[in-house]
């Protein structure tokens, strides 16, 4: 490419000076090195580290050393997944394939960091890695690139310490019952067995590419229902905003979770003491830049499973016309239903749907007195009786 000023001679790879060198001048010599085909090379475990060698002379006065600076190349057939993403071409259209481009240069671009998120959400390889695929790690560490605008060739730079901050809310269908299974509406369709999750992220001082991994119970259904920015991945259940988060800034990720409604529980004990059957949900976050790992997720992760309804809850959502539960109704007793639990409790009947518990004198009291402070029944019974309602 460059012989600056010696004669090359291809079958040796040697060049000659037929002039003078002087002190504290330079000549630069440049030239391309064509490797084999991969085909070629089949014969040989790629990738390999292959070195050049070499000498520089001169006759007077007589010298002979070797040349310095970097003298080792990889030779591979497979390109690094962060490698053929700062090169690649994304498909324009369906049908198309991604294709990579040597000579872009090693920044990563916008579209090359979306291409690379749908890659990961999807579980597909990247072109020209011999399949490999991006997990989360090595997207945080692509949009970390992205982002800064920092060559894939270069170190990332420094940024401030930050204190990341996750919480998890767990939102279920009757706040002080938990999940309830075995439960179906007149279609047939299970109710009762869904919950809602809101996690939330804060921070306070900017970072960038956040993650966040849940790890919930085998079986249980995830369906995002806002993923505040992120981009999902379902295989995974695994979260990764790909910007930057600045300090101060909460970005909130709310997800539906549904329980089989077959999932075998165990019952309550019989002595009453509100004990359910339980699962956890388990998960971290972490950041790409700078680089913080295993940010634990606090706030919710138990979730209560009983077939058992609490008999002040099935009170509540007793329809009296079709006499039997209805999961739909809300936390305020009415007065139909504090008819219909009298006469539960005259009679000494069990209640259907709270596994063959009955009304006492004590709980028939609280449910008059829910009604008649219009108390929610997840909510504490006030601790001074209120003016009389209207039409009672």
């Amino acid at each position: 490419m460059e012989n600056g000023g010696a004669i090359f001679k291809r079958a040796t790879t040697q060049w000659v000076f037929m002039d003078m060198l002087r002190a504290g001048t330079e000549r630069v010599i440049t030239y391309d090195v064509k490797v084999p085909e991969a085909d070629v090379l089949k014969a040989i475990r790629l990738p390999q580290r292959f070195c050049i060698q070499g000498t520089v002379q001169a006759k007077v006065p007589e010298v002979e050393a070797p040349v310095g600076g970097e003298s080792c190349v990889m030779v591979n057939d497979c390109l690094p997944v962060l490698e053929a993403i700062a090169h690649l071409v994304p498909a324009e259209a369906p049908g198309q394939t991604d294709k990579v481009d040597l000579r872009l240069p090693e920044t990563i671009t916008e579209q090359q960091l979306q291409r690379a998120a749908e890659l990961w959400a999807m579980d597909q390889p990247v072109v020209d890695t011999c399949g490999e695929t991006i997990d989360q790690a090595t997207l945080k560490l692509i949009t970390a690139h992205a982002v800064s605008c920092t060559p894939i060739d270069r170190p990332l730079p420094e940024m401030p310490k930050a204190n990341v901050t996750v919480t998890r809310t767990i939102l279920a269908p009757i706040p002080c019952q938990g999940v309830v299974l075995g439960f179906y509406d007149s279609a047939g369709n299970p109710i009762g067995n869904t919950f809602t999750v809101k996690v939330e992220v804060t921070t306070d001082a900017d970072v960038i590419a956040v993650g966040i991994d849940e790890d919930l119970p085998i079986g249980w259904k995830v369906t995002p229902l806002d993923n505040g920015g992120f981009v999902y991945k379902p295989s995974k259940i695994q979260w990764t905003y790909l910007g930057l988060l600045q300090a101060g800034e909460t970005r909130t990720i709310v997800y539906e979770v549904e329980v089989p409604p077959t999932l075998p529980v165990e019952p309550p004990p019989p002595d009453g003491c509100g004990i359910y059957h339980a699962e956890h949900i388990a998960g971290v976050a972490d950041t790409g830049l700078p680089c913080i790992e295993d940010i634990p997720i606090g706030g919710d992760n138990r979730v209560e499973l009983t077939k058992c309804l609490n008999v002040i809850v099935a009170i509540s959502r007793w329809d009296v016309e079709r006499d039997t539960v209805d999961l739909s109704l809300s936390d305020l007793i009415t007065l139909p239903q504090v008819q219909r639990a009298v006469a539960f409790w005259l009679e000494e009947e069990e209640v259907p749907y709270t596994c063959g518990a009955k009304i006492d004198f004590e709980t028939l009291k609280e449910i008059i007195a829910l009604w008649l402070t219009n108390t929610p029944i997840c909510e504490a019974l006030p601790s001074v009786a209120p003016g009389e309602c209207q039409g009672r």
